[in-house]
């Protein structure tokens, strides 16, 4: 699927909306757009319209926000965002030939650490 010329840019706000919003609702419903925009699209297909110091600091960000996140379940929903972007991007890795643990590959290691941690057992 080709992206949309502003899909990059509203990945981009999303993700503010995911990592920086008080407003607990708005937390979630930004983690699950965030998660089904990269159902539809490939990480390259954002990448390819953003500067890599943006989308070093989207991930460092997005990864900050869901380790300080209290509410389970807004954690495990950004949780579900950080996992299907990092499919995403496993997949341009594998078929690139990159180095896939260098970045998101790593984040697949920790994800049950942040899903199931004993308070979200609720």
């Amino acid at each position: 699927m080709v992206a949309h010329p502003l899909a990059a840019m509203i990945v981009v706000y999303v993700l503010v909306y995911c990592t920086r919003s008080t407003h607990p609702q708005l937390k979630s419903i930004a983690a699950v757009l965030l998660r089904r925009i990269f159902l539809q699209l490939e990480y390259k297909d954002i990448a390819e319209d953003l500067e890599e110091s943006v989308l070093r600091a989207s991930k460092a960000e997005l990864l900050l926000a869901l380790q300080s996140e209290t509410p389970a379940h807004i954690r495990r929903k950004m949780c579900d965002a950080v996992a299907e972007i990092a499919r995403s991007y496993l997949g341009v890795c594998v078929g690139a030939g990159g180095g896939v643990l260098s970045t998101w590959g790593t984040v697949i290691v920790n994800k049950s650490t942040y899903s199931c941690s004993i308070d979200c057992m609720m």
